[in-house]
């Protein structure tokens, strides 16, 4: 499939630049007829901008071909690259039709300059925005044309990925940290945190601890275990809503509020570890709710909290997570 696939683009990448070739010897073949300067500079403007659509298609082609072997390849690079591409190539168009324009000499290099324009036109609309070469069957591209069934260029989609967080050639958490933006402060929300949480009745076989973060100590529930040498798995619940654990009353046992029944206690076995962090904003914690932003870091750290404790197995920790926590979880 491999092999098929890179024939495939070898093909198109070769394609486009033996048409280049090709369409540059016919213009200096045919350059003796070309009477005038001005009808010179008119057919030589419009195909330098097709040859230069056409060079770009096929760069792109080879980039897809060195990713069959390295996935990733340039993937940090190319959509920026091919989104200036673009504005270039547009202003190129642009200034196309002033020089065919402001160059006129006769009718029929003027034809013979707009012919070329047109035809990269279509070249950079099939490489930018639809892709309109599925077949060499006319009548394929005006059957999808018609259903209204044609698909985004590949280049297209490149450059609206490259919009994307980028994880290129970074871990999670270092795209996370590199990533920049502001908190809006002073907003109104409904938002109401919790209160310092309760303290768990001895019976629980949790335990009330802190956890360091960035912003200080913040609140964690855990069902701590004898530190006897044995290593257990660990569960990181997070709890529904903007991470708060709950405040002057402990509902994370059987007996916890039906009408806001958690399931924790299904993780509440002998044999794991379960957590449950509370992270900034809640629970007179420091710092304020940043809608999954800030929230992501006081995960990190609770997990790395976690995985120091003596009777945790660091490579078998797991995260759980409900309703907005399963966001969380995600991020």
């Amino acid at each position: 499939m491999k092999k098929t696939l890179k024939q495939k683009l070898t093909n198109l990448a070769v394609g486009e630049l033996v048409a280049v070739v090709v369409f540059w010897i016919n213009f200096f073949l045919f350059k003796k007829l070309i009477t005038t300067t001005k009808s010179l500079i008119s057919i030589s403007f419009s195909l330098f901008i097709l040859s230069f659509i056409l060079v770009q298609g096929s760069i792109f082609w080879c980039i897809l071909i060195k990713r069959i072997s390295k996935s990733g390849f340039a993937a940090k690079y190319t959509g920026k690259i091919y989104n200036k591409l673009k504005i270039l190539n547009v202003i190129l168009l642009c200034m196309g039709v002033l020089v065919i324009i402001l160059n006129y000499s006769t009718f029929f290099t003027m034809i013979i300059s707009f012919a070329i324009w047109i035809f990269a036109v279509i070249e950079w609309v099939n490489y930018y925005k639809l892709q309109l070469s599925y077949s060499l069957n006319p009548v394929v591209l005006l059957k999808y044309i018609i259903q209204r069934k044609l698909r985004k260029s590949r280049i297209a989609n490149e450059i609206d990925n490259s919009f994307d967080f980028e994880t290129y050639g970074e871990t999670l958490e270092e795209a996370h940290k590199n990533f920049k933006t502001k908190i809006v402060d002073g907003q109104k929300t409904e938002f109401v945190p919790y209160g310092k949480p309760g303290i768990p009745p001895k019976n629980s076989k949790f335990s009330l601890v802190n956890y360091p973060s960035k912003l200080g100590e913040m609140p964690m529930y855990i069902t701590a275990k004898e530190n006897n040498g044995k290593k257990y798995p660990a569960i990181i619940y997070l709890n529904a809503g903007f991470g708060g654990i709950g405040d002057s009353e402990f509902g994370w046992d059987e007996e916890s509020p039906k009408n806001n029944y958690q399931g924790t206690d299904a993780f509440k076995r002998d044999d794991f570890v379960l957590a449950i962090p509370s992270a900034r904003g809640e629970n007179a914690n420091p710092g304020k709710y940043e809608m999954f932003y800030g929230e992501i870091e006081d995960l990190e750290e609770a997990r790395k909290y976690v995985a120091s404790l003596p009777y945790v197995d660091p490579n078998r920790i797991y995260l759980l997570g409900i309703v907005q926590a399963g966001q969380k979880q995600s991020y």
